[in-house]
């Protein structure tokens, strides 16, 4: 079984990464019509896979309303209603956990051993805005069997804070005069499963306050017992923030972090390492893109079955964390530097591809400190603010091309991850379609 989540109507199709298909220098035309139609996947006979997938179910209000969806700046506001759903090689779905009236499911992910589901809840949501304060009802991480269908708790709103640095009210949420309160309960979320029967996670726990006042909390990483028990905190440097974590094959954990070389910004989200133990931190996809004002955001990353890293970038402003993908080799070989320079526009910082322009011509963009071998993966797709390219050149009412989000690896080097085939993007006031579909 796989995990991510989807907004409206599911559609699954597979992405094989195959042969590296490198950016040329003589930047050639992409003159032919983009197909975006996605087949459903009971009916497209080119799709073959032979086990289940578990993915979020969340509500969708149509073309003129919003919806919430979890991004960078508010990981935990989302729509109430978001249920936990499996889905069968053969189409048909199964309601795993429903997230309730005021609550939603988050975060899923797959146990080694394929029994058992990970995942938050958050609760609370009824009259939460999308730029809005964090759920009064907080956010905890659960466990479900899936053969029995048993549904074990693992955290309990614990409240970890340094009692020296405040007098905190009696629920830390609610206020009481001359005590200090959060305004929002504990947000447990991203569990992932390491090896030796353990979690890495985040957790708002310990009350950090983000040092430039974005977002509204700062998540750490934390590790536990598969059981809940013997919470340990390993993110002692994540004053700024971080963000739903995974394991690699080599047991290194990559997690979003607006740790930006020690920057601490408000806005700066790169992708870095850690081993479960808190030590080796380290960078893996820098957050210093080049450019200012608003830069994208590296949020949401997997690996492949062959080793490949996919790492998500999105404009962090109003795409609700929609974009596009990049591909890193999995190791760097030797006699070559792990990254580029600094300086963008340094040759040996590729050009990467993310959509064309009318008259054909790629659209191309380096970033600092490139990974040794990256690569776009979605190259038709661009990953920045505005609305998506269009599928036929220089006609307007033609269907979008889409972005992507939450990427997840599966077996036979699939690549299993949310598509919308819509522009994504504020337009006249109003969010645009946030999910049609999932790749």
């Amino acid at each position: 079984m796989r995990k991510r989540s989807v907004l409206g109507t599911l559609f699954i199709i597979f992405l094989t990464v195959g042969e590296s298909l490198g950016q040329s220098s003589n930047q050639p035309l992409y003159l032919d019509p983009i197909r975006v139609e996605v087949p459903a996947i009971t009916t497209d006979k080119e799709v073959q896979f032979d086990y289940n997938i578990v993915y979020v179910r969340a509500p969708r209000f149509g073309d003129d309303k919003g919806s919430k969806w979890a991004e960078i700046a508010h990981p935990a506001l989302m729509d109430a209603g978001a249920d936990l759903m499996l889905l069968h090689p053969d189409g048909k779905e199964e309601l795993l956990v429903s997230g309730g009236e005021d609550g939603a499911i988050a975060d899923p992910m797959v146990s080694f051993d394929g029994e058992w589901v990970f995942f938050s809840h958050v609760q609370g949501l009824k009259g939460t805005s999308q730029h809005g304060p964090p759920p009064r009802g907080g956010a905890d991480i659960f466990k479900i069997h899936v053969p029995s269908r048993r549904i074990v708790r693992l955290t309990t709103q614990q409240f970890t804070p340094n009692t020296g640095a405040a007098k905190w009210s009696n629920d830390f949420v609610s206020r009481e005069e001359g005590k200090t309160s959060l305004g929002y309960g504990v947000l447990n979320m991203g569990p992932c499963p390491l090896s030796g029967g353990k979690l890495v996670f985040t957790s708002t726990r310990n009350a950090f306050i983000p040092p430039n006042g974005y977002p509204y909390f700062t998540s750490q990483l934390f590790v536990m017992d598969d059981d809940g028990g013997n919470v340990e905190h390993i993110g002692h440097l994540n004053i700024a923030g971080a963000l739903h974590p995974s394991v690699l094959k080599d047991g290194r954990v990559l997690f979003s972090s607006l740790e930006s070389q020690g920057l601490r910004s408000s806005i700066l989200w790169g992708i870095w390492s850690i081993h479960p133990d808190g030590t080796n931190w380290g960078p893996f996809v820098s957050a210093l893109l080049a450019g200012g004002g608003a830069p994208d955001a590296f949020h949401f990353q997997t690996q492949l079955s062959d080793g490949s890293v996919i790492v998500e970038r999105y404009y962090n402003q109003n795409n609700s964390g929609f974009g596009g993908y990049y591909k890193i080799p999995p190791q760097t070989p030797d006699g070559y530097a792990a990254f580029g320079p600094a300086e963008a526009n340094d040759i040996r910082n590729p050009p990467l591809r993310s959509g064309r322009f009318e008259n054909g011509k790629g659209k191309f963009t380096r970033i600092p400190f490139s990974p040794h071998g990256i690569e776009s993966l979605t190259r038709f797709a661009n990953f920045g603010e505005g609305l998506a390219d269009r599928s036929i050149r220089e006609k307007k009412n033609s269907p979008a091309v889409g972005k992507f989000t939450h990427p997840s690896g599966a077996p036979d080097n699939h690549l299993l991850t949310v598509y919308s085939p819509g522009p994504v993007n504020h337009q006249n006031g109003l969010q645009r379609p946030a999910v049609d579909g999932g790749l």
